[in-house]
């Protein structure tokens, strides 16, 4: 997913979010 040329933060930190929610989920199973 290198189509931007820079990446936006708000979309940085949005899949920093749902990686660790991700991971949070995945540890609790």
């Amino acid at each position: 997913m290198a189509a931007n040329p820079k990446p936006q933060p708000a979309e940085d930190a949005r899949e920093q979010a749902l990686r660790a929610l991700q991971t949070s989920l995945d540890t609790r199973q």
